[in-house]
This record gives structure tokens, C-alpha cells and sequence, in this order.
């Protein structure tokens, strides 16, 4: 079958069908695709993954040239520091969209208009708009598969949704990587940001920091700001390096104690927490500040003068379910440390965080998530310092402590927990 030719896979009865259920029948139809013949095409590679989206764009009619848009690649923090400028722009008066993925609980929190999640009706609206779009086209898809993959059928979406809505400013989050990433599609973003970089998806984006450093410095683009923070010597050379040949002017943004920001609001004026979140902070006050001065066709201001008390207050109402978040049982005296951390480096800080969280807590629990393909004794070994009395994992007892064992490491320093599944019924 000729990729491009036609939509076989569903009927128009089961794609009405799936219209039918709400926002998950659009979650399973597009999760239903992988393996479909219209699905897969001879170009559907990442490395013509920007190629490929600029052909659904064109497919579409979507010319999102006017779009205003920061964005940010990096391997640690991009959620954070999207959340952090999303906040300041807000807090000046800007009407904001932000895409950001993973999701935590509804697909819908991946799009946000002024820091909100949108509705199920405007996520139907434009998923259907897109999924619509796409199939009346197939016969232009060429060697690229009719319908875009997961990741970029929801940049697609998001896309025409901020426009469709008319934001001042979209703030996008890179998927994986940055230069073969569908964020960027992107030609002319304002100002982009480069978070903290770490060794993650080695597979796909290469086993060495300054392999990943080139990977996330493909959005840099010609004569557009880039901002990113301290990162290790080999990763700043690659990035200087990426920024001469893109011909984009790249600064590394200081501490945020070298803002014009008091030790009190240092402490406590930040609305995430963790001496981590100092950094995204940072990073974020340059971004909004970066895209207000280009709005406004101002010089940027010095950053020992940058943090205005609206951008104060942006920093302040900042939020991101998951990272660094700390939640009371109002029906026991239990209290939930919450942390999507999930590489080495994010790993020991989160330690550092919940341990400053817990000085005087004495009974600690730990609940342990590790995808299959992680290291599972690597994520783990920050964590032994904390004093668990007792472990949930999401891996087998039998696996945990055997990779603890091999390591030499204490598998009997705490109890290791099997969960109980919730009866059926």
C-alpha cells in the first residue's frame, strides 16, 4: 500500500463512533494508530520530522508565521521554566498559551490559556479540526504517513488552538531533543531558552552530554536570543559552538541571587520550591523579560534590575503539578512530597529537596516509580541517604533488591513494600 493513498484503517462509522465518546475516544483513535497503514509512510523518520510537519501545516492551511512564541528545549526544568514565564507574562497583563507535555492526569493540561487547562470542548474542537484536516488530504501526504504521530498531532493542535484563540504569546515546550523535535517547525520564535542539560533518552539523542547539548541547541535560529544557565564545561562549549553556526547571540543567565530580588523573597517568594527551582526561576525572568522588550521595542534591562514587582509577583503565583510539590491529607496526619524526577541529576535534587521538606518528620515512605528502561540502582542511590523506613515500588521487590544487591548497596536498610492492587468490582 503507497503511503498517502487513503485512510483504510477506520470507517467512517468507527471514526464517528470515536467521535462520539468525548475526549477519550479521541485518545484512542490517535493511540490506535501505530502499525495502522496510514499511519507509517516511507518518510516517517525523525530525522525529516520537521520537514514532515511543515506538510501537515501546509496540509492544513495553517500559517503560523504570526505566532509569538518562546521556546524552550533543555533536559531538566523545561516544564518548570515554562511555568515560571508563563507566570510572569500573565501577571504583566499578557494573554498567554503554553504546551507542555507529559500530561499528568487529562490530556486536556497539555494546552493552557492564561495558566488554565483548556476545556474538553475546545480540545474536541481543535482535535477534530486537525484529525479532519489531515484526513481529507491524504492524497498530498506524499512519503510522509496521512496522519501525524501522537507528539505531533498534538503540536498541530496546540498550534492552531493559540491561534485560533489569539494569545499574545505562546510559550512550547520541546517533546524530546529540540532539532528534530515538531516543536521545531518554529522558524521565528522571539527568544529561546536552553534549560539544564543531563544525560536522558540516550538512545535517541546520543550517550554523551555534548551529543544531547547539540541535539537541544537545534532550535537555536538566526539572529534570535538565546538564553541558557550554567551548565557543565563540555555541554557550554557545545552550545557556544551550535550558537556561532546558527548565528543566534547566546548568554548564559547568572544566579538568581544576582537579581535585584531580597533574601527574604529568595527564600519564600518563589511558587516552587527547591533550591532547583532557583535556577528554572532565573532562566524564566530572562525569557518573559526578553519577550516583553521585543512587545514593547524596549532595551532589555540589566538583570541586577530585572525583576520588576509584577515579575515578582509572576514568580510568586508560579505553579506545575508534580515538581516539588507538597500536598496535606486533610484526613490523616500523612503529607505527600510529590517529584517527577527521573535522571541523576534531578534525582539529587529532589533528595535535597524532600530533605529539607522533612527535618522533622520521623517516619518517612517512600513510593518508587522507574520506567523498565532506567537505571534503576543509579535513581535509587540519592534516595538511601534519606532514611526510608519503608519502600513502595513500581518494579518487583525481587528486582529492586537484586540490582541493589549487585551494586553492594544496603537492600536491607528498609522494608520493601508490594502494592495492593485495588479489588475488582
Amino acid at each position: 500500500m503507497t503511503a498517502g493513498a487513503h485512510l483504510p484503517d477506520y470507517t467512517a462509522e468507527e471514526v464517528e463512533h470515536f467521535r462520539s465518546m468525548g475526549v477519550d475516544g479521541a485518545m484512542d483513535i490517535l493511540l490506535g494508530m501505530p502499525g495502522r497503514p496510514s499511519y507509517t509512510g516511507v518518510g516517517d523518520s525523525r530525522e525529516v520530522a520537521v520537514e514532515m510537519m511543515e506538510s501537515y501545516l501546509t496540509r492544513l492551511q495553517m500559517d503560523i508565521s504570526r505566532l509569538s512564541i518562546v521556546h524552550v528545549a533543555g533536559t531538566k526544568g523545561k516544564g518548570s521554566t515554562c511555568a515560571f514565564t508563563n507566570s510572569i507574562l500573565r501577571a504583566h497583563g499578557v494573554k498567554t498559551g503554553m504546551f507542555t507535555s507529559p500530561h499528568l492526569i487529562h490530556p486536556t493540561e497539555r494546552f493552557r490559556i492564561n495558566g488554565k487547562p483548556i476545556s474538553e470542548a475546545l480540545f474536541l474542537a481543535n482535535f477534530w479540526a486537525v484529525w479532519d484536516g489531515l484526513s481529507a488530504t491524504t492524497s498530498k501526504a506524499g512519503i510522509y504517513p496521512p496522519i501525524a504521530n501522537f507528539f505531533r498531532f498534538f503540536t498541530l493542535m496546540a498550534l492552531r488552538l493559540f491561534q485560533a484563540e489569539h494569545v499574545d504569546v505562546v510559550i512550547l515546550e520541546v517533546g524530546l531533543g529540540g532539532r528534530l523535535d515538531a516543536t521545531n517547525v518554529v522558524k521565528n520564535p522571539v527568544v529561546c531558552g536552553i534549560t539544564t542539560l543531563d544525560l536522558d533518552h540516550t538512545r535517541v539523542l546520543g550517550d554523551t552530554i555534548d551529543k544531547i547539548a547539540r541535539e537541544k541547541a537545534g532550535i537555536m535560529k538566526a539572529n534570535v536570543p538565546v538564553y541558557t544557565i550554567a551548565q557543565p564545561d563540555v555541554a557550554a562549549q557545545m552550545l557556544v559552538k551550535c550558537a556561532l553556526e546558527h548565528g543566534a547571540p547566546l548568554v548564559v543567565v547568572p544566579p538568581l541571587s544576582e537579581f535585584n530580588i531580597s533574601t527574604h523573597d529568595l527564600d519564600h517568594s518563589l511558587g516552587m520550591h527547591g533550591q532547583y527551582q532557583r535556577v528554572n526561576a532565573a532562566l524564566a525572568v530572562v525569557l518573559a523579560s526578553a519577550w516583553l522588550a521585543a512587545r514593547h521595542g524596549t532595551p532589555l534591562p540589566p538583570f541586577h534590575r530585572m525583576i520588576s514587582p509584577t515579575t515578582l509577583q509572576g514568580l510568586n503565583q508560579a505553579f506545575w503539578p508534580g515538581r516539588s510539590q507538597t500536598i496535606e491529607d486533610p484526613l490523616s496526619t500523612a503529607v505527600f512530597h510529590v517529584d517527577g524526577a527521573h535522571t541523576p541529576l534531578s534525582i539529587e535534587c529532589c533528595a535535597h529537596w524532600f530533605d529539607s521538606c522533612c527535618q522533622a518528620r520521623d517516619h518517612r515512605i517512600l513510593i518508587f516509580n522507574c520506567h523498565h528502561e532506567r537505571d534503576v540502582v543509579t535513581l535509587f542511590l540519592p534516595l538511601l541517604a534519606l532514611g526510608f523506613h519503608h519502600v513502595i515500588p513500581s518494579v518487583q521487590e525481587a528486582l529492586l533488591k537484586a540490582n541493589l544487591d549487585i551494586a553492594g548497596l544496603p537492600s536491607d536498610a528498609f522494608t520493601v513494600v508490594e502494592r495492593i492492587e485495588r479489588p475488582s468490582g
